[in-house]
Parts: C-alpha cells; structure tokens; sequence
C-alpha cells in the first residue's frame, strides 16, 4: 500500500480507515498479496528481537520503498517483488495469526498478548540492538 499524502499521520489514518477488499486468506491460505503486510505492526520485544537477530544472521537487506518520491510507502520492507515474505520464518506472531477472511467477516479480535505489544515501524528495526 503506497499512499500519496502530506504527513505520515495522515497516511497512518487513511490505511486505519481503508477497507480490506480482497478476500485471498480463505480458510488460512494465503495468496501472497501483500495487502496486509502493514510497515507498522504491534511487536512484542520477543518479536522484534527474533525478527532482527534472523534479519541478520540471514543477511536480508529491506526493500526499497516502493512509489514515486515524495510518497509514503506502508508496506513491509520484508516483502520481495512478488510479495513473498523475506522473513517468514521469523515474522511476529500478528502476522502468524492474522487472516483477512476473518477481518473482512469482521470475525477477526485482538489477540490477548496485545496488551504486551507496542507498536513497531520495520523500516527502523534495523538500528535495534539485540537483547536475547
């Protein structure tokens, strides 16, 4: 998801109210899409310092931002050209346990853990220290 627009906030605000429009996560099987591969995901420290340790010992370099200059680009620096997920043996558990049949049937609840998670921004994991 690329959005054109002026400040982050505002691009924070367009992606929270954009609709889920394509149902490729029937039953668990995801299709590869990208669409719910958000640049800004709630993290618990256990995922970031799982994500990053693997980032490295793999030696997997983010994505360029995608979009003309001047555009803000939400997706995640870990998807490659065909939307395949650089990371996924190592992907935090929101991405593990989301599905978007279940978000778009509005079946889909937050997780319990989530009250231990904060909001990460992947594009600035890469400066994160290791804790583990």
């Amino acid at each position: 998801m690329t959005m054109k627009t002026s400040s982050l906030d505002a691009a924070m605000r367009d992606m929270a109210e954009a609709e889920v429009v394509d149902l490729f996560t029937a039953k668990g099987d995801c299709r590869g899409c990208g669409e719910c591969c958000s640049r800004f995901l709630p993290m618990s420290y256990f995922d970031i310092n799982r994500l990053v340790s693997y980032v490295r010992e793999h030696g997997i370099e983010q994505r360029a931002p995608r979009g003309r200059a001047g555009d803000i680009d939400l997706t995640c620096p870990y998807l490659d050209d065909s939307c395949e997920c650089m990371v996924y043996e190592a992907r935090p558990e929101i991405c593990r346990i989301y599905r978007c049949d279940k978000h778009l049937a509005g079946t889909m609840s937050a997780p319990a853990f989530m009250g231990s998670m904060r909001i990460a921004d992947l594009r600035e994991l890469q400066k994160v220290k290791v804790l583990l």
